[in-house]
């Protein structure tokens, strides 16, 4: 089941059922010994309070709505250091049907119509938003910015007279951001080499509204589907591919509740995993590297994407895979989500290093992932400690097989701009 939120006022009704029966906030048995405690809720791990758990935001939510609290500082503070990894939903919707991921983005949506929310540090994403259709504030000129040095021309859709079978939607992280941009780009050029028709939006691509969302601005994602909707459905494509997890779930799941949609939504991994089957992109020069995999969580419990990536890794050849103890469906946040890496970066870092602790016990050389959240997070962390492993996206890894030195003299000619 893919994860979707009910955009309304009724989630919070059951909250009050919620048992404190703890399985929001642990991992099982033989997934422990990867963690340092046990614990899985990235905000309770780190700040040890009751109100920094699922179960506490639950009864605060019940305790709100019955006159009994009032916003404080520390409610505010409590429900914006979830990092919406959806683990504590994952389970509670299991055992007793309860969606305490669904109702913190209800308790944010209320802290905005408060006026008491989001996190001072966090309100510049939608004055971001406002002005440049980016949570970033960069301008919307540089969105294309990527497509430079390629070798080769990309459709463009916005162009009434472009039309090609795939958009790609890069989205606005991996687009502004130099450090991961080579995602991108790579990603283009496997799906160039493949034969795949694609296009993409230019300077007229607008955020699908994922970061506004989760920070509880529910009008503001109600407005960028409507304006997608439109602008995807008036295209003709028969695939949306996107690389950005956060952008594969608000596009692929969330926008279902906003419109009808005229076209199917892939992550860039499930497009490589299924033409690396099809032998239309073929993993031929060895990486000899020992490699782990941490799931994104939007990529992961939300979209029920596993096996794609792994698939990938596991074609290259020369790579020896080790798994993580806390993988899939328990697979531990790296912090960088929900607002927090904007709003609460010690909080972003503090659950970066638990992650990147456990990814150096299985002995690997290489942390592989496939989110820009993630991947923005965890090279914070690994550059400013330098904990004995190197970060790197799957896309890469399988460009260095297919492409060999092709992949290394792309990436020095891109490194030295």
């Amino acid at each position: 089941m893919k994860y979707t939120f009910k955009i309304d006022d009724d989630i919070w009704k059951k909250a009050e059922f919620c048992a404190r029966c703890g399985a929001c906030r642990t991992v099982h048995a033989e997934q422990i010994m990867g963690s340092d405690t046990g614990l899985q809720c990235p905000s309770g791990t780190n700040y040890f309070f009751e109100s920094y758990y699922p179960s506490g935001r639950n009864y605060a939510a019940v305790a709100m709505l019955r006159g009994q609290l009032a916003w404080s500082d520390r409610v505010v503070d409590a429900i914006y250091s979830c990092t919406t990894c959806g683990f504590c939903q994952y389970t509670c919707e299991r055992t007793n049907q309860l969606h305490p991921t669904d109702l913190i983005r209800w308790m944010r949506s209320k802290a905005v119509d408060a006026n008491v929310g989001p996190l001072p540090a966090q309100r510049v994403i939608v004055q971001n938003l406002n002005s440049y259709d980016n949570p970033w504030g960069q301008p919307r000129a540089r969105r294309t910015n990527w497509t430079k040095k390629l070798g080769f021309q990309i459709k463009d859709l916005s162009k009434k007279e472009e039309k090609a079978e795939v958009l790609f939607f890069p989205g606005c992280t991996y687009a502004y951001d130099q450090r991961i941009m080579e995602n991108i780009q790579l990603t283009a050029r496997l799906m160039h080499e493949a034969g795949v028709d694609f296009g993409i939006l230019g300077s007229d691509e607008k955020c699908c509204g994922s970061t506004a969302f989760n920070l509880g601005y529910i009008k503001v994602l109600e407005k960028y589907g409507a304006d997608n909707i439109e602008a995807f459905n008036s295209l003709g494509v028969k695939t949306i591919v996107t690389p950005c997890s956060g952008c594969y779930n608000t596009i692929g799941n969330i926008y279902g509740q906003l419109g009808t949609l005229n076209y199917k939504v892939k992550h860039s991994v499930e497009l490589l995993a299924e033409l690396i089957k099809a032998k239309k992109i073929v993993p031929e020069y060895p990486v000899k590297k020992v490699v782990t995999y941490h799931d994104p969580c939007h990529l992961g419990r939300y979209a029920k994407i596993f096996d794609a990536p792994r698939q990938i890794l596991k074609a290259i050849p020369g790579i020896t895979f080790k798994e993580m103890n806390r993988i899939r469906e328990y697979s531990f946040c790296c912090g960088g989500g929900g607002g927090v890496r904007t709003g609460k970066m010690e909080l972003a870092q503090a659950t970066a290093k638990r992650r990147v602790t456990e990814a150096v016990a299985t002995g690997a050389e290489l942390l592989a992932t496939a989110c820009p959240f993630c991947e923005q997070n965890f090279r914070d962390y690994i550059e400013n400690t330098k904990p004995g492993i190197e970060l790197i996206d799957v896309v890469e890894l399988l460009s260095r097989s297919v492409f060999g030195d092709r992949a290394a003299k792309d990436k020095e000619d891109n490194d030295a701009e």
